[in-house]
């Protein structure tokens, strides 16, 4: 197979050219948290968490980098969940294909959404190799 792109222009030494890049894709589930025991399990997708349920974030990225996370809070304002001075210890570097959790000794509490709606950011560096 070859994949060629750059009109007018010849890869060099008669190999294929390859222009594509490497889209950033990240997986997320939200499993709910047992506060007692932190033990994970998974939500049904057609679930609904209900106000109080504890909960964390898990990802798969497909590049390794550096995860930032914000939350819209009760007055509207952003507010930063990872990394985060109310949970230290939380580490927000990431490796492709590795399966995180967030967080893993903290769990983070569903409440009313704020005016209608949640909102959760999410913000992801790679790294730089």
């Amino acid at each position: 197979m070859e994949i060629r792109g750059g009109v007018g222009r010849a890869a060099p030494s008669g190999l294929p050219l390859i222009t594509a890049s490497l889209q950033l894709g990240l997986r997320c589930n939200v499993p709910r948290v047992n506060p007692e025991t932190a033990q994970a399990r998974e939500v049904n997708p057609e679930a609904n968490l209900q106000d109080g349920d504890c909960i964390a974030i898990r990802f798969v990225p497909n590049r390794s980098g550096y995860l930032h996370l914000f939350n819209s809070g009760t007055t509207g304002a952003w507010q930063p969940l990872l990394p985060s001075l109310d949970m230290p210890g939380e580490a927000n570097a990431v490796q492709a294909g590795a399966s995180t959790q967030f967080p893993l000794d903290y769990c983070l509490v569903v409440g009313p959404p704020v005016n209608g709606t949640a909102s959760v950011l999410y913000e992801f560096h790679m790294a730089h190799r």
